[in-house]
């Protein structure tokens, strides 16, 4: 459950970010986005990709872990809720970051630049809201030391959101991508 937009294949074990979009929005202050050329945007955007991946990439795994413990284990209620607490309160905070990281990297100077960093900011948004709902599910769940209610799992909504953020990504790379490299990494 890792916040796949894709994974090459040669290098499973690292997060090898392959844009399916690019970033940014619009600024916060009102003011037009600085429109940049391709290449800088690239860059810029898979810095904080690869930032994010790097922030996620523990908090993914205990969410991975703990659905392997409901599987087969017996998960604990206070172990339970606070590993989904402080996994999810991780990715709200490193997304918060990213969210920021694609907003400075302005606009791609495209056919369709704008469209593109407007869906990839605003599909960023909606991952961001999710988890913080996950986030305000994990505070609300019991504590105690008996075995934990197969609904205190909150993998599956994790694996939603960020299946939801592939789709929009995807999408937004059919419709806007042209003339953007969405690729990052070095494999």
């Amino acid at each position: 459950m890792r916040p796949v937009i894709a994974v090459s294949r040669r290098a499973p074990s690292a997060m090898v970010v392959v844009l399916a979009a690019a970033a940014c929005g619009s600024s916060s202050s009102g003011a037009a986005p600085k429109t940049v050329p391709p290449g800088r945007y690239h860059d810029t955007v898979c810095g904080s990709i690869a930032r994010y991946s790097r922030a996620t990439a523990q908090p993914f795994l205990v969410f991975q872990g703990l659905h392997l413990q409901f599987t087969y284990g017996i998960p604990k209620r206070s172990a339970v809720r606070d590993k989904q607490i402080a996994a999810s309160l991780s990715i709200v905070e490193a997304t918060d970051q990213l969210i920021a990281g694609l907003r400075a990297a302005g606009v791609p100077r495209t056919a369709h630049g704008q469209a593109f960093a407007d869906e990839l900011l605003s599909a960023f948004h909606e991952l961001h809201d999710s988890i913080d709902h996950v986030h305000d599910q994990a505070v609300s769940l019991p504590t105690g030391s008996g075995r934990a209610d197969p609904d205190s799992e909150l993998s599956p909504q994790i694996g939603a959101a960020l299946e939801q953020l592939g789709k929009r990504l995807d999408s937004d790379r059919t419709t806007n991508g042209a003339g953007l490299d969405l690729h990052c990494g070095t494999s």
